[in-house]
């Protein structure tokens, strides 16, 4: 992966002030020209002069924010949903609680800490019943 010029933590509380962005509950989540307007505001937090640019730069800082988001994202929620490889925690663990709050019906983590204040209540899994089963079969 190449060099990613910006903070990272600070991607991830400008993120997390546009939920639009991450919540697929917000009002306008799937109104493409809210995220875009939303992420244009963000390429301009770490570009100020990001409007004069030409749009070939614009391109590809967008492109390198975006792609370096989606990266993370998707590592994290790997994390989440699969509990960590070794004992240690994800790096970024604590700057992206805020997604959990927007995915809770997609964790089945029985290692995150239950007491967490920003975790919903995780809605127990249906089992799916065979037809060809009948209603006093045990099922181990």
């Amino acid at each position: 992966m190449e060099f990613f010029p910006y903070d990272v933590k600070e991607l991830f509380k400008q993120i997390e002030s546009k939920p639009n962005l991450w919540n697929r509950s917000a009002h306008e989540y799937r109104n493409k020209e809210a995220r875009e307007h939303d992420w244009k505001a963000i390429y301009t937090h770490f570009e100020p002069n990001f409007d004069k640019m030409n749009r070939l730069d614009q391109k590809e800082i967008g492109e390198c924010i975006m792609t370096k988001w989606n990266y993370i994202r998707a590592s994290f929620m790997r994390t989440v949903k699969h509990g960590p490889p070794t004992r240690r925690p994800y790096v970024y663990y604590d700057h992206l609680k805020f997604l959990l709050k927007s995915d809770v019906k997609a964790i089945d983590a029985p290692h995150l800490d239950n007491n967490d204040d920003t975790l919903e209540q995780i809605p127990e899994k249906k089992l799916k019943v065979s037809p060809f089963l009948d209603e006093d079969t045990e099922i181990f």
